[in-house]
């Protein structure tokens, strides 16, 4: 059993992997130590003894093995000596022992050698525990700060139901005398079962958090007694809090910054709640003074008034009656300004001027005061810390800023470079207005406040400045004008309307006269002018028909309440009036005279006006002079009219229709109001008829060329086409017909440039002139005929000794291999032995007579024939090939002395038709092949 819970023992410390250091070495057993003192200890026998030996297995003794473990557990960890006052109490039970209730200066202390002698009460010295099992079991058994954390987690450490004070103390006693120890003595009284209990809440113990530093546990030997061992007060130092500000340029003297007041929390590393709270006075400084020794965490929980809180938590150390000092730089709160303010039109509330005045420029004092105050300390005599001229941007707003500062201190800037104001009041005022606004003399304060406890947590009221925009009015006499400018009375006009446009906006507004000709721009009785700095363009928009208008004129507001006063009269409009005759198609004007025109009114009926030169008479119709215009003898007055051509110009068409025109405004002799009136120009068309000049039927396909035969020109000189310029291409339809379009009149060349296939192309040059008819004729029509003779190839058969003609003769026509269009045909001449073959197509053909009239020998030549691109036959228009032949030899008896004479007379009668043959075709030009290239029977060459 003993060997058991020796095991036991080691096994739970070695789970916890705690270390056992004791402060001495194995305590000297009562029996050992030759001490005649009385041992704190009594064993009481139970009641029946039998029961208590049968209940209760022995404890390790000191001659049993556990003696060797414990020797293994004497490891100390003390510090210097401290003189303590022990008191011995009361004396308790537990189990079939006691011990006494011992202090030290009023806290519980432990006997740690249960075995040995109760020592006196009295002062001894004291040796301090840093580390080890024994003050971490100081620290959690009864008596001890962390007993209850202990128990909360855990439970009590005397054993049954309910709590008992005295058994707590005890049961913490035999625990801490193990942990002295590590002797089996310390369980001396209890039963196993109580023993392994106290065992297992050993290493509950010791997996429990280490004590804090600041925890003062120690051991102290008395002599031949027991050794003790308990805690005392805390082991404490002081933790000073010195608060400054990062920017005492801004804060010194500033009752909106103030160190007082801020609320530091001392915390365990990693706790959420403070242990501990500081808080500054005046001067920003705080201190706890007996704070247990350690390293903590501090953090500020409330900043002090204008400052920044710092979330962060910074790690200090306490040492054992040291000073801790902790030094804090808090931000001045600030208000990083770009805008100070914004300025806005007074009337539209837009950040937008209105005519051609303008919110930049405006020039404003700013000044910045230590404190807060509700109006301008400057009249209590309170001088600003800084001040700054600043002008208004093109947005209308006034910045904080280097680029719009005119004059001034140089700004505050934060940490990070930023233009800001610190906490206090800014005073603003005017003191140059913008172009074209009055000066707006209201003093502005504005609070720079904290919103949050963050750096730039702060407020500032952006305030919007109302500009009042220069006003003035334009006012307008209006009267009838006439020819004498000496009259007196004039006749004022009513109903006249004059429009006032801005130019700056475009904007528009109407005053029209009264009774009396006046018109005023004012708004009613105590507003102000209706006009807005500004120029304006005045317009006379709406008159009486027959009066000319005013032209525009410009006026300027600039003044605060001018008026502008104009007298103004309309005088009645009359307008000359010129026609110009232009050619529709070139848009230039015709030089010609003769070309009539009425004049109608706006019920289209004529005017009659008077020609007072040369004759003075009265004329319904007016004709155009050599340039080409006229002009008419009256002025006209205001009013829709019509002309009316009644004769038009050579080479041109009557117009029919009415050309419509409108007088709205005056104008004089030497620029007259004019009218084009364009004519269009008269014009021809060519047809051509190509019919076949020995059937007369008509050819398709044919293409002519036409080009101009002289400079075509238009009436107005404008030359239309060159002479020799193309004028268009025209292909002959089925019915031989072809028509050009519409053409300049003028004298024109035909040319033919492609012929109907089989025939032969005309090289004649055809004239065709387009002559103007009258002006009633839109289009002329020349129409020229043109005949084309087919191309012939001629066969002439006749006998070679006579001028007799062959009939029967077959010749066979085909063209040259690789032609595009094959051609293969056979003909036989007639009674009067020709052929007429019609219509070839460009290319190359072979002839050859493939059968002789009956009684005479086949030509055996091959005839090579070219039709060219113009239908030619070796240049001709129509080819003739003659061929002769010889009739064969009549047969005779000869002797055998003539046969020699025979064969001789029989080979001169066979060649010489070929003779004859082949001097006629080189007579007449023609190409024959000879015997040895073309034998009769073989086929004709490729």
């Amino acid at each position: 059993m003993k060997r058991f819970f020796v095991i036991f023992a080691l096994c739970c410390m070695l789970v916890n992997m705690l270390p056992n250091a004791f402060l001495s070495a194995v305590p000297v057993r009562a029996e050992e130590s030759g001490g005649s003192g009385e041992t704190e200890g009594h064993a009481y026998p139970a009641e029946d003894p039998g029961e208590a030996e049968e209940n209760a297995d022995p404890l390790p003794g000191p001659d049993d093995e556990a003696e060797e473990a414990v020797a293994v557990l004497t490891a100390v960890n003390v510090n210097a000596a401290e003189t303590v006052h022990l008191t011995v109490g009361e004396k308790v039970y537990y189990g079939t022992y006691s011990t006494n209730r011992f202090s030290v200066d009023g806290k519980p202390a432990y006997c740690l050698e249960p075995l040995k002698a109760t020592p006196e009460s009295g002062s001894y010295e004291a040796e301090m525990l840093e580390t080890g099992d024994l003050r971490k079991g100081l620290y959690y058994a009864y008596g001890g700060p962390g007993h209850s954390a202990y128990v909360e987690k855990f439970g009590y450490l005397g054993s049954g139901e309910g709590y008992d004070e005295n058994r707590e103390y005890c049961m913490s006693h035999c625990i801490l005398s193990y942990l002295y120890s590590g002797s089996p003595d310390a369980f001396t009284g209890l039963t196993d079962s109580e023993a392994q209990v106290l065992m297992a809440h050993i290493g509950q113990m010791l997996s429990m958090p280490d004590p804090p530093e600041a925890f003062c546990a120690f051991v102290f030997g008395t002599g031949s007694g027991q050794a003790m061992g308990g805690s005392g007060k805390d082991r404490t130092g002081m933790l000073e809090l010195y608060k400054e500000s990062d920017r005492t340029d801004w804060t010194e003297g500033n009752p909106c910054y103030s160190l007082k007041g801020a609320v530091f929390g001392v915390y365990s590393p990693g706790a959420q709640a403070p242990l501990y709270e500081i808080t500054t006075d005046e001067n920003g400084y705080g201190r706890i003074e007996e704070l247990p020794i350690g390293t903590y965490e501090i953090a500020e929980i409330k900043s002090p008034e204008g400052f920044a809180l710092d979330k962060a938590r910074y790690t200090v150390t306490v040492g054992e009656g040291e000073v801790c000092r902790y030094r804090c730089v808090d931000q001045a709160q600030n208000h990083p300004l770009e805008t100070v303010l914004v300025k806005t039109d007074g009337e539209t509330g837009e950040q937008s001027a209105q005519g051609s005045g303008s919110l930049a420029g405006a020039e404003f004092e700013v000044e910045w005061y230590a404190g807060y105050y509700e109006s301008d300390p400057a009249a209590d005599g309170i001088t600003a810390r800084k001040s700054w001229i600043l002008r208004t941007d093109d947005k209308g707003r006034l910045l904080l800023s280097d680029e719009v500062k005119v004059s001034g201190d140089e700004f505050f800037r934060n940490s990070s470079g930023e233009i800001t104001l610190p906490l206090g009041t800014a005073v603003i005022r005017e003191t140059k207005a913008p172009e074209g606004y009055l000066l707006n003399d209201e003093v502005l304060v504005r609070q720079i406040t904290p919103s949050g406890d963050g750096a730039t947590d702060t407020l500032y009221q952006t305030p919007e400045v109302p500009e009042q925009v220069i006003r003035g009015d334009l006012q307008i006499v209006k009267f009838l004008g006439s020819e004498d400018d000496e009259e007196d009375q004039k006749t004022p006009l009513e109903g006249i309307v004059f429009t006032v446009t801005s130019k700056t906006t475009g904007e528009k507004i109407r005053i029209t006269t009264d009774e009396n000709g006046y018109a005023s721009t004012a708004r009613g009785d105590g507003e102000r002018g209706g006009l807005v700095f500004d120029t304006y363009v005045v317009s006379e928009t709406e008159t009486p028909e027959g009066l000319e208008p005013v032209g525009d004129f410009e006026i300027t507001i600039s003044e605060e309440g001018s008026t502008l006063y104009y007298i103004l009269e309309n005088r009645e409009i009359l307008s000359p009036v010129r026609l110009i005759k232009t050619d529709a198609e070139t848009g230039r004007t015709v030089p010609l005279a003769g070309a009539g025109f009425r004049l109608l009114d706006a019920e289209k009926e004529p005017i009659i006006m008077e020609v007072r030169y040369p004759s003075g008479e009265a004329c319904e119709i007016f004709y155009t002079d050599e340039s080409g215009s006229l002009v008419l003898p009256e002025k006209l007055p205001p009013g829709t009219y019509y002309f009316q051509e009644a004769e038009a110009p050579y080479g041109y068409l009557l117009e029919e229709g009415l050309l419509e025109f409108t007088i709205t405004e005056g104008h004089d002799w030497e620029e007259p109001f004019t009218v084009v009136f364009p004519d269009r120009p008269a014009k021809g068309r060519i047809c051509i008829e190509k019919t076949d000049a020995e059937t007369g039927e008509p050819l398709a396909g044919t293409v002519f060329e036409i080009r101009a035969g002289e400079d075509i020109t238009a009436p107005d000189g404008t030359i239309l086409l060159g002479a020799g310029e193309t004028a268009g291409t025209l292909t002959t339809g089925e019915d031989g017909r072809a028509q050009s379009d519409e053409l300049f009149l003028g004298k024109y060349e035909i040319t033919e440039t492609a012929q109907t296939p089989g025939y032969v192309r005309s090289t004649d040059v055809y004239e065709a002139e387009l002559v103007y008819k009258d002006q009633t004729t839109p289009v002329v029509t020349e129409t020229v005929k043109i005949s084309n003779a087919p191309t012939v190839l001629v066969i002439d058969k006749k006998e070679s000794s006579s001028e007799k003609r062959l009939e029967g003769a077959e010749f066979t026509v085909r063209t040259k291999d690789g032609a595009a269009e094959e051609f293969c045909e056979t003909y036989t001449t007639d009674e009067n032995g020709r052929i007429e073959i019609r219509g070839l197509l460009p290319g190359e053909y072979y002839v050859q007579e493939t059968k002789a009239p009956e009684g005479y020998l086949a030509d055996v030549r091959v005839f090579s024939v070219t039709v060219d691109e113009t239908g030619r036959i070796d240049g001709e228009e129509r080819a003739v090939i003659t061929v002769e032949n010889m009739k064969k030899p009549e047969t005779a008896v000869m002797s055998g002395d003539d046969t020699g004479i025979f064969r001789m007379t029989a080979l001169l009668a066979a060649c010489s038709p070929l003779l004859v043959i082949t001097a006629l075709a080189k007579r007449r030009g023609r190409k024959a092949l000879s015997v040895p290239d073309c034998r009769a029977g073989e086929r004709l060459p490729r």
